[in-house]
């Protein structure tokens, strides 16, 4: 009576054990899987040509310069995206971020609008409306040359010099040049901000 029992326990041991083998074995490939679609990519070659293989990551290579908004309008990447502010007979460019906030802004581009000087460190102007603060941080730390919005206000701002971390100001891009200019304007001013296209 005993050996049946025995041999029944054995063979559940053996097959426990089995299992525990084929379990490990997965677990390992899994640990062994790069980490990000990146790594996918540059490993999966093609052996005729060197091509991606990447089902899903194909259109991110072959159209790098697109983003989908929420909305599904198509626009440019923010890394190719520059606005042109112009005054006085002057233009400064500023390179536009990534971010929801800037790109609800360049929905209401081309704009015209006032500005006038603000504590003597940057240079403000009222939106028609506030923008979009999704998944914005809770303030900005910002410096010479910054583009913002102070978000409380519904002001944009440009800062032609450094300033302290404020609440509810959010970056929106980064003046590439003609910074200098805004700092010779002391009296109120009229811009026409625009896409380069």
């Amino acid at each position: 009576m005993k050996k049946p029992l025995i041999f029944i326990f054995m063979i559940s041991l053996v097959s426990l054990i089995s299992a525990c083998g084929t379990e490990q074995e997965n677990i390992k490939d899994v640990c062994e899987k790069p980490e990000n679609d990146e790594t996918l990519i540059e490993n999966s070659v093609n052996p005729e040509g060197g091509d991606v293989m990447a089902d899903n990551s194909i259109e991110k290579i072959d159209k790098p310069n697109r983003i989908i908004t929420t909305d599904g309008e198509q626009i440019e990447d923010n890394d190719e995206i520059s606005i042109r502010m112009s005054f006085n007979n002057e233009e400064i460019i500023v390179k536009i971020y990534d971010n929801p906030t800037s790109r609800d802004f360049l929905k209401l581009l081309p704009l015209t609008l006032q500005f006038e000087d603000y504590a003597a460190t940057e240079k403000i102007s009222y939106l028609p409306r506030n923008l979009s603060t999704d998944d914005a941080p809770r303030g900005f730390d910002p410096s010479k040359g910054d583009l913002t919005l102070y978000a409380p206000w519904a002001n944009l701002a440009i800062f032609y010099k450094d300033h302290s971390y404020a609440n509810g100001l959010i970056s929106l891009g980064r003046i590439e040049s003609g910074i200098e200019k805004l700092e010779e304007i002391s009296e109120d001013f009229t811009v026409v901000i625009e896409k380069v296209e």
